[in-house]
């Protein structure tokens, strides 16, 4: 899409990259942990999973803890990379606000990371997660690559909807599919 092209070269996302540098090392060392595997004799199959990264920008979140979440973003990113683990980032809000920036496709680079600290200020109004969990599956799925059969869906946001009271409803409609595991 010529829309996310450009011929800039040095990005302020890399400033986030320099201080999530530790956090990546952590999560890719506890993920690829020898040990631990050797231990139980079991080793996730990397290969089979597939991530869905969402960061939500609704404007009852505060700026600070929006960019707190792109470090996240950026440091699940990066270890998902190097586990060679496919995955998609979006930017979520409000029901007409949902938008790809990173295809499973895509390679990973900085300039998709660079469109995510691009998109998270943007003031939308708030996100319910119930609602964005089910656009999620049903939506951004990786259908091109039909071997990665377990997925996980990462929402970086407050963590506040009035909607959570509702768990076992959404147990029932939307966090039902035993393939899918969900983190918020």
């Amino acid at each position: 899409n010529s829309l996310l092209q450009t011929d800039k070269t040095s990005f302020p996302i890399t400033q986030f990259i320099t201080k999530a540098s530790n956090l990546i090392s952590l999560l890719v060392s506890n993920a690829s942990d020898t040990k631990a595997v050797r231990a139980s004799e079991m080793s996730f199959p990397y290969q089979l999973l597939s991530v869905n990264l969402l960061i939500d920008c609704s404007s009852y979140i505060p700026e600070s803890n929006k960019m707190f979440n792109v470090l996240l973003v950026t440091a699940f990113a990066y270890a998902l990379h190097f586990l060679r683990i496919s995955y998609e980032i979006s930017v979520v809000a409000d029901q007409k606000f949902r938008f790809i920036l990173k295809t499973f496709e895509e390679p990973h680079s900085i300039k998709a990371l660079q469109r995510v600290l691009d998109c998270v200020l943007i003031q939308r109004y708030r996100t319910n997660y119930p609602d964005t969990f089910h656009h999620a599956v049903e939506s951004m799925d990786n259908s091109l690559d039909t071997t990665r059969k377990q997925r996980a869906i990462f929402l970086f946001s407050d963590g506040l909807d009035e909607n959570l009271v509702l768990i076992n409803a959404w147990n029932k409609q939307v966090l039902n599919d035993p393939l899918i595991s969900y983190g918020i």
